[in-house]
Order: structure tokens, then C-alpha cells, then sequence
């Protein structure tokens, strides 16, 4: 499927004969060339009606039904706060595993050997986790009864061995208390070392192995005996909790990889509010490209649209703004030669050279 805006003054000549509209709309049709594509047309009067269609669009909060639609109101929104991405885990209080569960059934599995629940979450890539505190997580889960003793269930955080706990043949319900070590410290009469025992990242897996110790049925005199195996069923609870609100946030910046992983520091508030991006005054095919797809970079990581960036192409109003700042194009002559952004660009290149990336600079004046 294709996207297509179009106003009535300014629209592509497979369009020349369709009729004005009075009101923003959005219109799914065939491509002119090939039945086999479809063609999504955001359609106004003017760039004010163009801009109403796609906040609708973009929000989701529209009632589609047939190929047409008049987009007549969109609601605002609630204004967002920092760290608020749908997709990042909340640093203000504990999390439970409902929150974090992509579907139902997630938290479930059945095997007849190991059971394996994977739980997947997106942190803020500054959240500060150098001290000896450490995350705490309260584990409620059910299983089936072991028939032998020996089964356990293993915890492992980013394919990095936590611990193991046993799973008791007299119970069918547990709960653990598990706090995830994320420094060990080693002290000699000299010096103190900290090494890193778990790595927390912007992406990471929790992953349960329940493992069961299974037998062979025989006889005492040992003749074979054929018996049809069962599952195990293993589930987690969704009261069950990861707490990261002991933590604060500090990056140094700038920090590509923190862009690439996270969009950040734009994301920081999940619709740009924070966020301007320059533009030249006529961009050209290939900048325009930078910009969807960064904002597309951005949405996919954060779990919401940009909906409230700002895009200009005058360098002179962002001059005192307090705004992160994405620049696309030539740097404009009234930064040429200040200090400030040559030690930027010049730390930004040294960085992509080094992991062989190209250069993307962000700056907040």
C-alpha cells in the first residue's frame, strides 16, 4: 500500500478528474497502473485539512468504515510526560507482568520437558543503573506437580544465567523474591573493582524455564511398560512485578547507539513535543526520506506517533529555544564556526567511525 496527500490545488494527475472535497478526508482506492496495489489518499482542502486527516490517521481514534472517511473533529490528546512511551517500562513505580504481557496465553506454556515463558521489555536508554541495589522482582507462578524430585525452574535475564529454584513435589503454587544483581564487587586491600554481572539494555528478555525431571516406567523385573507422556503446564502469574523505580536517568551525550536503539533523546517525550527538526526551505527527495523514516524509527520504538514536533525551516527561531534539536541538511551558516558544534561534529564522526555508521548530530541549544 501506497500514501498519497493531496489537496484540491495541489494533487497528482491520476487525480486531476476526481472530485474537490469540502472537509479532510481519507480514501483508499486502486492504483491507476495496478490492481494489485492500493492506494491510501490523505485528502484536503489545504495543509491545514491535510495536517487534520493525518492526526486523525495517525492517532487511531477514527471509525473506518467503506473506502472514505471525512475526518470532521479529531480529540487532542492528553499532554505527554517524559518517559510515558507506551513501549518503555515505567520507571515510576513497579511494573506487573500484565503490563508487559504482548498477548494472551504469554504468560503460559506446556511441554513435556521445559516450559519456557519469555517476557519481553524496553527500558529508557538513561536509566542509570550503576549502584548495588540492584531490580527487584516478585515472581507468583502455578505448575504441575513433579512426580520426582529434581525439577526447577531457571531464570535467565538477556541469555544470562540468574538463578535456579526448585520446584517442590508437594505444591502446585509459588513465589519467588528475586533480586537481579546488576554489580559485583570485588575489594582487595588496594583497590575496589566493580564488574558488571547482568546487562541491562533498552531491549531485554526475561525467560522462565520450568524443567521437569521425567522417568521411565518398569517393572521390577524390568520388562518395559507403555505409557503415553503428559505436559507440563507452567504459568506466571500477572500480579507478578519488576520494580526499576529506585533508578534516575543520566546519559552522556551524544550517544548514537542510544539514538539508533531508542530514538533518544527525542523520545524522551513520546509525541516530540520537546522536538524540533530542520528542514532546508526546499528539501530534497533524499532529506524528506530521512525524515519519514527517522519519525518512523522513532514511533516504532516509542509505541506512539509524532504528533506534536515542530518542523521549520528558519534556523533563527530555535536560536534560545530549550528544544532537542534534529538537524537534516547542510549545517546553517549562522552555526558555521562555533565551537560548540565543531566539538559536537567532530566527537559524533570519531563515534560513527569507529563502529563504521554514518554521522546523524543532535544537539539541544
Amino acid at each position: 500500500m501506497l500514501l498519497v496527500f493531496a489537496t484540491n490545488n495541489r494533487r497528482p494527475d491520476f487525480l486531476r478528474d476526481h472530485p474537490l472535497v469540502n472537509a479532510p478526508v481519507i480514501k483508499m482506492i486502486n492504483h491507476p497502473q495496478n490492481p494489485f496495489v492500493k492506494l491510501l489518499v490523505i485528502w484536503g482542502r489545504d495543509d491545514k485539512d491535510l495536517l487534520q486527516a493525518a492526526k486523525g490517521l495517525a492517532q487511531g481514534n477514527i471509525l473506518f468504515r467503506g473506502d472514505s472517511v471525512v475526518v470532521n473533529d479529531v480529540k487532542p490528546l492528553l499532554p505527554r510526560k517524559p518517559y510515558d512511551a507506551p513501549n518503555w517500562v515505567r520507571t515510576d513505580r513497579p511494573v506487573t507482568f500484565a503490563e508487559l504481557k504482548n498477548y494472551e496465553g504469554q504468560l503460559q506454556a506446556s511441554a513435556l520437558q521445559t516450559a519456557a515463558i519469555n517476557v519481553s521489555f524496553n527500558l529508557p536508554p538513561d536509566l542509570f543503573l550503576l549502584r548495588n541495589s540492584g531490580v527487584d522482582m516478585k515472581i507468583n507462578y502455578r505448575y504441575t506437580t513433579p512426580m520426582v524430585g529434581g525439577s526447577r525452574i531457571d531464570v535467565n535475564l538477556n541469555n544470562q544465567y540468574i538463578e535456579s529454584f526448585r520446584l517442590s513435589p508437594r505444591s502446585t503454587t509459588d513465589r519467588l523474591l528475586l533480586h537481579l544483581p546488576l554489580l559485583q564487587e570485588l575489594s582487595d586491600s588496594n583497590n575496589k573493582i566493580t564488574i558488571p554481572a547482568l546487562t541491562l539494555g533498552a531491549l531485554n528478555q526475561l525467560r522462565f524455564n520450568f524443567e521437569y525431571v521425567n522417568t521411565i516406567p518398569s517393572t521390577d523385573d524390568g520388562s518395559c511398560i507403555i505409557s503415553r507422556p503428559l505436559n507440563n503446564h507452567a504459568v506466571i502469574a500477572d500480579d507478578s512485578t519488576i520494580d526499576f523505580s529506585k533508578y534516575h536517568h543520566f546519559i552522556a551525550m551524544p550517544d548514537l547507539r542510544a539514538f539508533a536503539s531508542s530514538g533518544f533523546p527525542f523520545s524522551r517525550m513520546a509525541d516530540l513535543s520537546e522536538t524540533v527538526i530542520v528542514m532546508p526551505e526546499h528539501p530534497g527527495t533524499t532529506q524528506v526520506e530521512i525524515l519519514l523514516n527517522t519519525l518512523g524509527l522513532i514511533g516504532a520504538q516509542t509505541g506512539f506517533p509524532a504528533i506534536n514536533l515542530t518542523v521549520t525551516d528558519d534556523i533563527s527561531s530555535i536560536q534560545n529555544k530549550d528544544a532537542d534539536i534534529l538537524l537534516i541538511g547542510a549545517i546553517p551558516q549562522e552555526f558555521a564556526g562555533q565551537q560548540q558544534i565543531n566539538l559536537l561534529i567532530d566527537a559524533t564522526a570519531s563515534w560513527g567511525k569507529k563502529r563504521q555508521c554514518g554521522t546523524l548530530i543532535t544537539h539541544k541549544l
